[in-house]
């Protein structure tokens, strides 16, 4: 693995505000509330991530929360056969839904314990799941003390390091923070079984654009590589603008063996994103229809399923697999 240099100030502040500053809406809020009061002190973070927290509305689509845990024993105290599988194929995925006037409210919160939080957001961990994800911009809706804030703050900025660090050598030697970030997305993607395209990347970089520029910044000192900054003036219609350009010294061995890490990657990825599909199967409720929904909204792709199988969650994912490959909804 590399050896990752410490986390700059300067990065720490910027994901600091950009987590910390979110502010939910009252409805977006009470959810929260009746999940920490269901769950009690066992939760020790909440943080909002996805599609609703992008377009601003938590009634657009299904709200994505990860609740991040002291520990699963005390979290599924009732339900040890839930913890076991928390523990052996992290997180356990559930819904909930609630009405706020005439609307209502949908979501998938995932569950992880604070543990590996820390573990799988760090350079130590092979796997891009987890730190593919939290080094996107997220909102922090509840920490139960400073010191679980303080984790949180640092398993961001850790994910984004290692996520920039297991990128930068796949990119060419210059590159901007679209093409670095991007790129990032676009490896990580398919190392998982997500039906999103090209378009969907343009768009996530619309609304990131901003604070990844300067979270990018940011990080390039925490980088275990040469890097220089070069600015390159580009001529745009509205006139002329300096667009931040930088320059990587990385060996062609280092290079190949990330684009070999990468190839071990989706091959470990894609097998334990059907695990996960088989273990949500178990704890989310209307799990079927639900992953039927998503990629039909990434991808197009409509499948119908018969009540049989709706009833049946993992025996549907087994025979709808060969289908949605067959059509391009999952790559």
């Amino acid at each position: 693995m590399l050896k990752v240099p410490a986390i700059s100030s300067s990065l720490m502040a910027i994901i600091r505000a950009q987590a910390f500053g979110y502010r939910a809406s009252p409805a977006l809020q009470k959810f929260v509330d009746d999940l920490l009061r269901q769950y009690g002190s066992s939760v020790k973070a909440v943080i909002y991530y996805g599609s609703c927290l992008q377009s601003g509305s938590e009634f657009d689509s299904l709200v994505d929360l990860y609740l991040i845990v002291e520990d699963y024993k005390s979290f599924y105290s009732k339900r040890p056969w839930l913890a076991f599988l928390n523990w052996i194929l992290p997180p356990n995925v559930f819904y909930a839904e609630a009405d706020y006037g005439d609307r209502r409210i949908r979501a998938k919160y995932a569950v992880l314990s604070m543990r590996d939080f820390r573990r799988k957001t760090g350079e130590s961990t092979f796997q891009s799941y987890f730190w593919a994800r939290f080094c996107q911009p997220v909102a922090v809706l509840y920490w139960r003390d400073n010191k679980a804030r303080k984790s949180i703050e640092y398993g961001l900025c850790h994910s984004v390091v290692t996520f920039l660090s297991n990128i930068l050598p796949c990119t060419q030697a210059e590159f901007t923070a679209k093409d670095l970030w991007c790129t990032g997305l676009r490896m990580s993607y398919s190392a998982e079984l997500r039906p999103e395209g090209p378009e969907r990347l343009s768009r996530l970089w619309i609304y990131q654009a901003s604070v990844v520029k300067k979270i990018v910044s940011a990080a390039i000192p925490c980088l275990p590589f040469k890097i220089c900054r070069i600015d390159k003036r580009k001529q745009v219609v509205e006139g002329a603008r300096v667009q931040q350009v930088y320059y990587a010294e990385i060996s062609m061995v280092r290079r190949q063996i990330c684009r070999a890490a990468w190839w071990l990657r989706r091959i470990q990825g894609k097998t334990l994103s059907v695990m996960r599909l088989a273990k949500a199967a178990w704890t989310f409720r209307g799990g079927v229809d639900y992953i039927l929904w998503k990629i039909k909204r990434h991808s197009g792709v409509e499948v119908e399923v018969s009540p049989f199988l709706r009833r049946h969650p993992i025996l549907a994912m087994l025979m709808l697999a060969p289908r949605l490959f067959s059509k391009g909804a999952v790559k």
